[in-house]
């Protein structure tokens, strides 16, 4: 296929003028050839390291190369080893010098060496820019530096998985703003289980960390100028959800549970609204019990702020006091073995007893949700309520407005006891109250 004649082995005797113009010129044509394969080989060797699982780090010695022929082929082929990855790839050559012209550029460009002349060329070669990493290199090195770090690191992990199937062997650099739209659209039209559309939320958890890789890759790597995301605005989605647990189905509900411990975090997240993952993260040294007033102090999950919560219910005070002295350690909540309880585990054994119960749609939040209705409904000041929540209060508020124990005890003792308030949710409170 490609032909390449050296003008040194050859010599300049013998060439008139016009052929000598002519000799030059096809090595420049037969140089332009190889190289645009050798791009094309690249590419194609790459892709297989990647799909492999080898890696890549551009450790490649020139002996890891060698070149034979088949028996029944005219061309000659390139048999690469690689971190015990064996391919073999057509040259596309059929004399042996051509073939050595495709193993030399493909050996330099693969040990990231780019070859701004060569002996055996009579034309030099123009300098290449390294490629831009794939988009699944650059997605698992923002889990490995970023991602990690963040309390949403498994939820991360599972966009991540969600978004490579899509992006994965695409060049980071050459994903474009219709490209993030083409996958918002295709999600929006994926099934899941139960043959329902995948929601709104869902995909704006695939969207986001879209967003924050490519300003990892932005302003971290360097590896491209402009983050493509931002020009595409999340889909709408109802987050007005108002589902809270009544007192006739928190009595349909705890004879259901059987696991101890799931009771009493179900009674202790009804009575402090914290989230799923708070919960779990309790430890003994969040509570200080021997106080004049009693609390536990921790830090929100959302709003990086910290939150003094006063022990005023009995009920909640001897959630504590039995957990606070039953094993060994700083772990808070532990099962009958006394092993940390985490988040997955409260709640795949919090739906089997709402099925057990009968409730319909209720989740574990509805609970954080319950426990806000009910201090505003028996007539907690807003503002303290927000507080408790793990809200971040608006600028004008958060500087001017002080909290202590004694006033946001004052305000939760305003509850204690009143069974009839618990009927409904704040949403309707706020319209009658106009």
């Amino acid at each position: 296929m490609f032909t390449i004649s050296n003008v040194n082995s050859v010599g300049m005797t013998g060439f008139s003028s016009e052929g000598l113009q002519e000799f030059i010129l096809q090595q420049k044509i037969n140089d332009v050839t190889i190289m645009l394969y050798v791009d094309e080989l690249f590419e194609k060797i790459t892709s297989k390291i990647l799909e492999s699982g080898a890696g890549w780090g551009f450790s490649w010695k020139g002996d890891e190369m060698t070149l034979y022929k088949r028996e029944r082929s005219r061309y000659f082929y390139v048999d690469i080893n690689y971190n015990n990855l064996r391919i073999r790839r057509t040259t596309k050559c059929e004399d042996k010098r051509s073939a050595e012209m495709v193993k030399l550029c493909l050996t330099l460009k693969m040990m990231n060496v780019l070859p701004v002349s060569n002996q055996n060329l009579v034309y030099p070669m123009e300098p290449q820019e390294k490629p831009k990493p794939f988009f699944q290199e650059v997605s698992q090195q923002y889990l490995e530096e970023k991602a990690s770090t963040l309390k949403s690191h498994k939820r991360e992990v599972l966009c991540h998985t969600n978004v490579v199937k899509y992006f994965g062997k695409m060049r980071i650099d050459k994903i474009e703003p219709q490209d993030i739209h083409a996958f918002i659209q295709k999600e929006r039209k994926r099934k899941v289980r139960g043959g329902k559309t995948i929601s709104a939320t869902s995909i704006n958890y695939n969207r986001g960390y879209l967003h924050r890789l490519f300003e990892f890759a932005v302003n971290v790597l360097g590896l491209v100028d402009v983050n493509p995301v931002k020009k595409i605005s999340p889909l709408p989605q109802d987050n007005m959800r108002d589902r809270v647990l009544l007192l006739e189905e928190e009595r349909k509900l705890l004879p259901c549970i059987e696991k101890e411990w799931l009771k009493d975090i179900v009674k202790f997240t009804i009575l402090t609204g914290l989230r799923i993952s708070e919960v779990a993260g309790l430890r003994k040294s969040n509570f200080f019990v021997d106080e004049k007033i009693p609390y536990f102090k921790l830090k929100r999950e959302k709003a990086n702020i910290s939150t003094e919560f006063p022990i005023v219910f009995l009920e909640l005070e001897g959630i504590i006091n039995k957990y606070l002295y039953a094993t060994k350690g700083d772990i808070f909540f532990c099962d009958e073995s006394g092993k940390q309880i985490n988040s997955d585990k409260i709640y795949n054994h919090y739906k089997k007893a709402v099925k057990k119960a009968g409730l319909q749609d209720l989740n574990f939040h509805d609970l954080r949700r319950t426990f806000f209705s009910r201090i505003r409904l028996g007539g907690c000041n807003p503002t303290v309520a927000e507080y408790l929540m793990g809200h971040k209060q608006k600028e004008l508020v958060a500087r001017y407005l002080s909290y202590d124990l004694r006033s946001i005890a004052v305000e939760l003792k305003k509850i204690e006891g009143m069974e009839d308030i618990y009927v409904t949710h704040t949403s309707h409170f706020d319209k009658n109250r106009g």
